[in-house]
């Protein structure tokens, strides 16, 4: 029984039942005004949403996929120099298991709260929302009192699929692991005559691993789907560093630096669901998903102890400051898939979200004596929509081995403004402001960013081997310019 219903499933995402990121981002569901926090591929049915609910990995099972190209906000897509792509294989009539390689982390909704967390906490990201390249906000560097640190990005990730047939329906599990290093060492000679030399030793670690748990309902007619995700994110940079010695034999009483900063407690739960309504010739997808996510940054000074030396109190009254972010985003809508004649396909979708975000800087009541400022508390909150969000694609299949698709997606932020609360006197904490993120530029008077994007490509369908393609732009608004991809399925 179940069966059916995923064979189903597979059936409508696409007239030739194959589908590839290409196929729905060329009908509409990859936005490029904010990459993945923004992507409605969640309203119609095609491959990609097996990442937001594992439970469809049966759906289709005995495939292989490989993509190339650049899509907006992924560090892991290079054109042919960094290609990714999944696996599905069935083991027998009831389980399916796969993997993925190099799938941006943040990608399919999983940077809708937790990216504007990340970019809170860290500057200069070389992919919003991602840890690599950022500099930490952590409470030392935050309170002016020290140069930030660099986290580490992640190098390629994976993911494994497991996805079970049960009476109740299909359920499924992604687990999603991706990690970052880096480590240097450096020896100077500071007086050749005395032969004394300096070292710096840094180490930087990061991590990103992920959870999903999906279930899609046992019907035909009406498929319920719900699923429940948990990310959390480490990252830390750690230098030890001695004065002048004898090269080699660096002891702990030669040690002039000694810290480690970083993220922490950083985190994001996410639920939704959705309901696939089959008609013979109209779909209807309404879906709903809820994010939350939290984190904060540390600063560890071993070095620095005495609160009341007028060198090292500033340092380790700053340790202790609190640095904490706390993001919600809720977003829903529905999608329709009408298929008039056999060989086309008209997707649109119409949907919303709205975003709140909430920064704390505090000193916790330390007063710094040494430089006369005062007890300090920071507080800054945004709360901002996407409404409207509409897109409208459509695909149609010229020939048995041919066909086209293109769409046109808008977006619009309304920025409802922001409120700065500083509860003391200094302004150690006043550059962390909610301006410093681009998507509340506007945060202290509120404003509209609109967005258009429009995307084409090929399809090339064959017995078992799809080759899709597809190219877009940014037409108007702040984003991804352009972008292309390249995916080569094969099913058996």
């Amino acid at each position: 029984m179940f069966r059916g219903v995923v064979v189903v499933l597979g059936l409508l995402a696409s007239g030739a039942a194959q589908a590839s990121p290409s196929e729905a981002a060329g009908v509409g569901g990859l936005d490029l005004w904010w990459p993945n926090g923004l992507d409605t591929t969640e309203y119609f049915s095609t491959d990609v949403n097996v990442f937001t609910n594992p439970g469809l990995a049966d759906a289709y099972r005995d495939t292989v996929q490989v993509h190339l190209g650049h899509a907006g906000g992924g560090p892991f897509e290079g054109a042919g120099l960094a290609p990714r792509g999944f696996g599905l294989f069935a083991l027998n009539g009831t389980m399916t298991l796969g993997f993925a390689l190099n799938r941006d982390p943040s990608s399919f909704g999983e940077a809708a709260a937790l990216g504007p967390t990340l970019d809170a906490l860290m500057d200069g990201s070389s992919v919003s929302g991602q840890v690599g390249g950022g500099r930490f906000r952590d409470p030392v560097s935050l309170a002016g009192r020290d140069t930030p640190a660099t986290a580490v990005g992640l190098a390629p990730p994976l993911d494994v699929f497991a996805a079970f047939d049960t009476p109740v329906g299909a359920i499924g599990v992604d687990l999603y692991a991706g990690f970052g290093q880096a480590s240097s060492r450096a020896e100077t000679q500071t007086d050749p005559v005395a032969d004394e030399w300096t070292s710096v030793q840094e180490r930087a670690r990061s991590s990103w691993l992920s959870g999903t748990v999906g279930w899609v309902g046992a019907s035909e007619k009406v498929v319920p789907e719900a699923w429940v995700e948990y990310t959390g994110v480490s990252a830390w940079h750690d230098q030890l560093a001695f004065a002048p010695a004898a090269r080699g034999s660096w002891a702990a009483t030669d040690e002039v630096v000694d810290q480690t900063v970083g993220l922490k407690g950083t985190r994001r739960i996410g639920v939704g669901g959705r309901v696939t309504i089959v008609g013979e010739k109209l779909d209807i997808v309404p879906a709903i998903q809820f994010d939350t996510a939290s984190g904060g940054t540390f600063a560890n000074y071993r070095l620095m102890n005495d609160v009341a030396d007028a060198v090292e109190g500033p340092i380790a009254r700053a340790e202790t400051d609190t640095v904490a972010v706390t993001t919600h985003f809720l977003r829903g809508g529905v999608g329709l898939t009408y298929r008039p004649v056999e060989n086309l396909r008209v997707v649109g979708t119409a949907s919303g979200g709205y975003l709140v975000q909430r920064r704390v800087f505090d000193d916790n009541g330390d007063v710094d004596a040494v430089a006369g400022t005062a007890h300090e508390r920071f507080e800054a909150s945004a709360h901002g929509a996407f409404l409207p969000l509409v897109s409208l694609g459509a695909e149609y299949l010229a020939t048995e081995h041919f066909g086209v698709r293109g769409s046109a997606r808008a977006t619009t932020f309304l920025n409802q403004g922001g409120v700065v609360n500083v509860a003391a006197s200094g302004d150690e904490a006043a550059s962390w402001a909610l301006t410093e993120n681009a998507m509340f530029a506007s945060s202290s008077t509120g404003g509209v960013a609109p967005g258009l994007s429009v995307a084409a490509g090929p399809a090339l369908r064959f017995d078992h081997v799809a080759v899709d393609g597809v190219l877009g732009g940014l037409v108007v608004g702040a984003g991804t310019d352009l972008f292309s991809r390249l995916d080569v399925t094969f099913d058996w």
